[in-house]
């Protein structure tokens, strides 16, 4: 990572955590994007980790390779139904509390 990218994340985070404290209508918007790009990381990093292409896990749960490249990209949010086939598909659980 360079320093460009640290300075720019870390500016990115202190900018968001002073939207959370001064503007409490955003911050759960704020916390579930954190909450799903975090598990959207964690989906794309298990399906390199496999091996796996976007085309093949779309195979593998009946969607056209486009939507699983929209949900990569964060463009789109799955439904839970497209989302527990996705990560059943890649032998992921996910745990609601």
């Amino acid at each position: 990572m360079s320093k460009e990218t640290v300075r720019t994340y870390g500016a990115w985070n202190s900018l968001m955590e002073e939207f959370k404290k001064d503007s409490p209508w955003l911050k759960d918007d704020i916390e579930f994007n954190e909450k799903w790009i975090d598990m959207l990381g964690l989906i794309i990093e298990k399906r390199k980790e496999l091996g796996l292409s976007q085309r093949d896990i779309a195979e593998m749960i009946d969607k056209p390779q486009s939507t699983i490249a929209r949900i990569e990209a964060s463009k789109t949010i799955p439904n839970l139904q497209t989302l527990f086939k996705i990560t059943n598909a890649l032998g992921m659980s996910i745990i609601i509390k």
